[in-house]
């Protein structure tokens, strides 16, 4: 009997014991399941967001990127362009690119050949597209350029010089000026003509609409002339590209060398006119629709034209 009751007690506190293990595994095994769902719906939680950051960051590029160019240059002297609408660069042989009395400096290094100072817009590409603005030379004597470009494409290929292209080439030394493309980085002059070179600032006014490309400057102080130093047609680079600036010296100058910049504007031509404009399809096709060129007189808007009031050098 007292057997039988031992027994019967033993067999009691095995099964107690036995359900407490299978309680505290239970528990155990619930815990670990928790943390790794709270785990895994972290990481979830990340992931979105990180994803929609990502969307985020995305859509305010694009944003940024298609908003007008307008630049005025306002800053400390020797302080960079503006991030926002621009990338810089020194030329192969040095050179830079700052901001000088509230404008827009590039220059190139005495004694060193190929310097200079370099930029290419940020904002959107665009086919036919229009941009002003104001410039000036620090001397006339150095064996130095300009070069403006619109449907710009492939960065710098050369000195001064992107894959594709037309640009408007300004000599410090020369009073011939060019209109140039540049079609898989080589170079043809389309045209030639004599443009106001001496130290006084500077208005232009740079445009191609459909196969139209058309340049004029002139004396900032007096009224914007009602013809144009270039207005030719050309067909051979009709790609989305966007506005870039370089002053280089292909040759050595024997000192210090600069251009200033200032109400650099630029905007979607068709936006000017008053209509929408193409823009280039995934494979590069453009279509233009018929829409005449502007009038050769100043009735052309300044898209996006800084409203500072200008001022003459000292």
């Amino acid at each position: 009997m007292a057997r039988r009751t031992t027994q019967e007690l033993a067999e009691v506190a095995l099964q107690s014991a036995l359900r407490r293990t299978t309680q505290e595994l239970a528990e155990v095994a619930l815990q670990s399941t928790l943390r790794r769902t709270t785990q895994e719906l972290s990481e979830v939680a990340l992931q979105s967001t990180l994803r929609r950051t990502t969307q985020i960051l995305s859509e305010v590029a694009i944003l940024v990127a298609s908003l007008p160019l307008s630049e005025t240059f306002t800053g400390t002297n020797g302080a960079a362009w503006n991030n926002d609408n621009w990338v810089t660069s020194a030329a192969s042989g040095g050179g830079s690119v700052t901001i000088q009395t509230n404008r827009g400096r590039e220059s190139g290094t005495a004694g060193v050949a190929n310097s200079g100072g370099r930029a290419v817009s940020r904002k959107g590409g665009r086919v036919n597209q229009e941009v002003t603005g104001d410039l000036q030379l620090c001397d006339t004597t150095e064996p130095c350029r300009i070069d403006l470009w619109l449907r710009a494409s492939g960065d710098w290929t050369g000195l001064d010089t992107p894959t594709d292209g037309y640009g408007v080439r300004l000599p410090a030394d020369s009073s011939t000026a060019q209109l140039i493309k540049s079609v898989a980085g080589v170079e043809t002059v389309l045209a030639s003509a004599t443009w106001p070179r001496d130290l006084v600032l500077k208005s232009w006014r740079f445009q191609t609409l459909g196969v139209n490309i058309r340049f004029r400057i002139w004396n900032q102080a007096d009224a914007e002339p009602t013809t144009w130093l270039f207005d030719v047609q050309d067909s051979s680079t009709g790609g989305v590209g966007v506005f870039q600036v370089a002053y280089v010296c292909p040759t050595a100058p024997t000192g210090g060398t600069c251009a200033d910049y200032d109400n650099i504007g630029g905007n979607d031509l068709y936006a000017a006119l008053g209509s929408a404009s193409p823009r280039g399809t995934a494979s590069g096709t453009v279509v233009v629709p018929s829409v005449p060129p502007p009038s050769g007189g100043t009735g052309e808007s300044r898209p996006a034209r800084a409203v500072r009031r200008r001022r003459r050098r000292g």
